[in-house]
């Protein structure tokens, strides 16, 4: 054998060694592995499609409504403050039970809330359609403190809220207070505000509220009768009216959390919703960016997983996922990067490496060129061989 050729041989087959691994790794990537693959670090999204936006979010998510399936994420099992985007898990838990037309005289623990209020009156009486609208609408938080008041108070209304938190999987959620104001223990994450849109958007009357634009919210005074002043509140969410097929939901900003979003919007019979989570900027143009990413990708797309699945993980941490799906890091989001990544080697590799698809065409490359190498060789050979009997049949004569 010439030395040229032995070296080539020698180099494809510690190629075909060195991937073969990688294959196998890819391959369990790709099944789903243990654990939720929404915790791993960094953009997770199908290679084969464009990139999502870049955001300046520390959690975030894009799913389809209908199926459940994670078009793209990062950070979205982070648990964070959700500042007023918890008033959607105020209202599913809240609301049941209660009429439109129920009656609520006001205490004066509406008037005392923190931050953003709709001017609820000690003494002054509301429907409960009314709280509804001014928690949901205008985030009010003083609406958030009544509708506390009549579920028996705080402690009772919060237990409430985190079983229904429980009951729908998120677990990274825990309400300490009915508003979303900042408070010690309270978080949720893009993945649990995700939960909250289907049920929300499911229900006929805060479906309404959430799209709502404009609502003629009761002034100071008793009574419900026409000459019962009124005053105009609107909806904070700034994608009603500017984002085709916007259906809600809630907005949510406080200075320690930062901005939040949950949008949701519907095409062509498709429901997707958008979460951003501690996000800097303006977090209705992330959501809009988003959405618009996820709206114009090919039907060949690949789900980093369902949100299905991720809640069945917290249960069955060693449960596979029950499709093929490709879940690839694409990128790195500053932001929602894990900050122990770098402390564990390990933890770090599980989230990276090449797709799938680039280890398998290398590992072909690889046996062609072994392949050729292989031939290559047999050919000289037996050329050699040829030639050494010409000689020794020449030597004869």
């Amino acid at each position: 054998m010439r030395r040229p050729a032995v070296a080539w041989l020698r180099l494809a087959l510690v190629a075909l060694l060195l991937l073969l691994p990688g294959t196998a790794a890819a391959g369990a990537s790709a099944a789903g592995g243990a654990g939720d693959v929404l915790e791993q670090p960094g953009v997770l999204v199908d290679p084969a499609v464009p990139p999502p936006p870049v955001l300046q979010a520390a959690g975030w998510l894009v799913a389809d409504l209908g199926s459940g399936e994670v078009l793209a994420a990062s950070g979205a099992r982070t648990p964070l403050a959700p500042a007023s985007t918890l008033k959607l898990l105020t209202a599913l838990a809240l609301s049941p039970g209660h009429d439109d037309a129920e009656p609520y005289t006001a205490s004066d623990g509406p008037g005392a809330a923190d931050g953003s209020k709709v001017g609820i009156v000690a003494g002054s009486q509301y429907r409960y359609t009314d709280l509804l609208h001014a928690l949901l609408m205008a985030s009010g938080n003083d609406a958030a403190v009544a509708m506390a008041e009549i579920a028996g108070g705080t402690e009772a209304a919060t237990a409430l809220m985190n079983q229904v938190a429980a009951d729908l999987g998120a677990s990274d959620t825990h309400a300490v207070n009915t508003s979303g104001l900042d408070a010690d223990g309270q978080t949720s994450s893009a993945r649990d505000l995700a939960l909250l849109a289907a049920p929300v958007l499911d229900d006929a009357r805060l479906a309404q509220v959430v799209v709502t634009p404009q609502y003629a919210f009761p002034g100071a005074g008793e009574g419900f009768g026409r000459r019962r002043a009124t005053f105009m509140i609107g909806n904070h969410n700034r994608l009603l009216g500017s984002y085709e097929g916007t259906l809600g939901l809630k907005n949510g900003y406080t200075d320690a959390a930062r901005g939040s979003l949950v949008a949701a919007a519907e095409r062509d019979g498709r429901r997707l919703v958008a979460v951003v989570v501690r996000a800097e900027g303006s977090e209705a143009d992330q959501c809009a960016a988003l959405l618009d990413w996820a709206f114009a990708l090919p039907a060949s797309a690949e789900p980093v997983t369902t949100l299905e699945a991720s809640v069945r993980s917290a249960s069955e941490p060693a449960a596979a996922e029950p499709s093929d799906r490709a879940a690839g890091a694409q990128g790195d989001d500053p932001a929602a990067a894990a900050p122990d990544a770098a402390a564990d080697p390990d933890a770090a590799a599980d989230g990276g490496g090449p797709p799938g698809w680039l280890v398998v065409l290398l590992v072909v490359v690889a046996a062609l060129v072994a392949a050729v190498v292989y031939l290559r060789l047999t050919r000289d050979a037996r050329l050699a061989r040829m030639r050494q009997r010409r000689a020794a049949a020449a030597r004869d004569r």
